[in-house]
């Protein structure tokens, strides 16, 4: 008997863990498990589920601070959750969307007598975190990168682990691009406020190419995300006179992509980098970090090491003095981002798991 796949997802805002979660719940090979997916709060995700015909679920989750009373709060929260699903179906299967529903999958599993999958996707997860949030209990677990599983391997090397990537439908390659510009100024800069994501190592570099004199007239940086606080100072003032602005949260962002000459993805840590896999998939030229699977699809000329801001300020240097690239150089790069990650092999993938349960 297939088991009717229950998905757990705290979080409803747009972010690399919600969007693959829509696209693979929408996929024909899923579709036979007849996936539910329970959201903490109504977001961008439900929106999607909605938009998509994928049933959900709306119950704010348990957010007890200490490990003893959240485990008492999942337990209540599971029960409640358990009677709504049980009309759903005879036999279930509880997947959790990253390490932070671990305990909570363990608990509605019990709970329906189901099978138990978690996806583990954080870059800052630890060993702490792998135990606090009994990963190891739960029966399929799989990440969305082989560096993410190389490092669970050592510290759980008894445990299988599966890697089932993040990725996009062939429908969300664009067709058509912006043409070659002889020298981009208007750049868009992935991620977010957390120090993490390399905001401040992109405005010390702009700093030294200012410092060694190259011109910076006419250049333009728009940020995905609201100004970071006193906790992560850019110290912008060094950047007088190049335009910047911060876009706060977007969920149009393949759509906002279309404006811009150039991409700058300057994160210290990825797993796997949706917001620059979609910057790829819209033909935006993108100078990245090497982290998460970015070695596998960015030009290695467009490549720095993370956290090294004279790197970084090199590789732009070049990109600002340069032409953009190619329509036919994007296309190849489209391409082979299809071919290594069509989020329909994935679906593929995380079926056979789910038919081994």
């Amino acid at each position: 008997m297939t088991p009717t796949l229950v998905y757990l997802q705290r979080r409803s805002q747009k972010a690399g863990a919600q969007t693959c979660l829509a696209r693979l719940v929408r996929n024909p090979y899923l579709a036979r498990f007849n996936p539910t997916v329970i959201c903490g709060e109504h977001g961008w995700l439900t929106t999607e589920l909605k938009r998509t015909g994928v049933r959900f679920l709306v119950q704010p989750f348990p957010s007890s601070r200490s490990l003893l009373a959240r485990s008492w709060t999942n337990e209540r929260f599971a029960a409640r959750l358990a009677r709504q699903l049980r009309p759903l179906g005879q036999r279930f299967l509880v997947h959790g969307n990253d390490h932070q529903e671990g305990i909570l999958t363990i608990s509605l599993a019990r709970k329906l007598g189901a099978s138990t999958a978690i996806f583990l996707r954080s870059p800052h997860m630890t060993i702490k975190d792998y135990k606090k949030y009994k990963c190891a209990k739960i029966k399929a677990v799989i990440t969305v990168s082989h560096e993410l599983m190389d490092r669970l391997a050592v510290w759980d090397p008894d445990k299988m682990f599966r890697v089932v990537s993040d990725g996009i439908y062939p429908e969300e390659i664009a067709g058509s691009f912006k043409q070659s510009v002889d020298r981009p100024c208007r750049f868009i800069v992935l991620g977010s406020p957390l120090k993490w994501k390399g905001w401040r190592d992109l405005v010390d570099a702009l700093h030294l190419l200012r410092v060694r004199g190259f011109a910076l007239d006419g250049l333009s940086f728009d940020f995905t995300g609201v100004e970071p606080g006193s906790q992560n100072d850019l110290d912008l003032g060094r950047l007088a006179g190049i335009p910047i602005r911060f876009l706060g949260r977007r969920d149009d962002f393949p759509a906002l992509l279309a404006g811009y000459d150039f991409a700058i993805n300057p994160s210290h840590h990825e797993t796997f980098g949706m917001a620059a896999v979609e910057t790829i998939a819209m033909g935006v030229p993108l100078l990245s970090s090497r982290t998460g699977v970015m070695p596998d699809l960015v030009d290695p000329h467009l490549l720095y090491s993370p956290g090294d801001v004279h790197g970084l300020s090199d590789k732009l240097g070049l990109v600002i003095n340069s032409p953009t690239p190619s329509s036919e150089s994007l296309k190849a790069l489209q391409r082979n981002l299809l071919f290594r990650y069509n989020i329909t092999n994935s679906a593929k993938t995380l079926a056979e798991i789910y038919d081994e349960q």
